[in-house]
């Protein structure tokens, strides 16, 4: 991205970065909220309906610094979105330190934000078929429906592979290293999500023991079991 304003007022490649990225957000909110409606009829094909009281496991999966790291990435990259959208709409990304971008060719960072949608469709799809989706902080109780269609089906945690994602793809659409924070949820996922299959183990029995024979943790498994 080229961050210096043109003396015809605001550059346009950080009118299309804001453009862009914040139709991007309001579609996909709407999305959401349009299939979570739907969920309250109808549950998706492939849930796996279990009764968490009935089950001993009903901990947290994973450690406290797990889920420290996984939540600090994670909340990192959406303030730096908002920050850069600010950024963009005010124009004062020249006033940043040239260190802390890099300059962009147009080519990439257009890659980067058709990839940015798919990410928000990807969520969007997330949402529909995993009804009770649950942040890696907080325990799971009563009635809990474990997600096995739709994205599942084709990886356990697509999620989780899409927010590990998400830092490349931001610093490509703009350059700005500090998305790179994120990366450093890579060092907990696999450890999390390993804990949490234990108690989806758990709580599923022979259902879920199915489901992991026939996918992947974060990449669809090219040989089945």
């Amino acid at each position: 991205m080229n961050y210096r304003t043109t003396s015809g007022g605001l550059n346009m490649q950080l009118l299309v970065y804001f453009v862009t990225v914040t139709s991007a957000l309001i579609i996909s909110i709407m999305a959401s909220l349009w299939v979570r409606h739907l969920n309250k009829k109808k549950l998706p094909p492939g849930t796996i309906c279990v009764d968490i009281p009935s089950h001993p496991n009903t901990k947290t999966p994973g450690t406290a610094l797990s889920r420290c790291i996984i939540s600090i990435a994670f909340g990192t990259g959406m303030i730096l979105l908002f920050a850069t959208l600010l950024f963009s709409i005010a124009g004062t990304w020249e006033l940043l330190p040239p260190w802390i971008i890099m300059e962009i060719p147009k080519p990439l960072s257009y890659i980067a934000y058709s990839i940015l949608w798919l990410y928000y469709l990807w969520g969007i799809l997330i949402i529909r078929y995993n009804v009770n989706y649950t942040p890696c902080y907080r325990s799971i109780a009563g009635r809990y429906y474990i997600a096995t269609a739709g994205p599942y089906s084709i990886m356990r945690h697509p999620m989780y592979a899409a927010k590990a994602a998400f830092p490349i793809i931001m610093f490509c659409a703009t350059g700005f290293f500090p998305f790179l924070i994120g990366l450093l949820s890579w060092t907990a996922l696999r450890y999390q999500s390993i804990k949490e299959e234990e108690q989806m183990v758990e709580l599923g029995g022979n259902q879920y023991r199915q489901y992991l024979a026939r996918t992947g943790r974060f990449s669809p498994r090219l040989i089945r079991k």
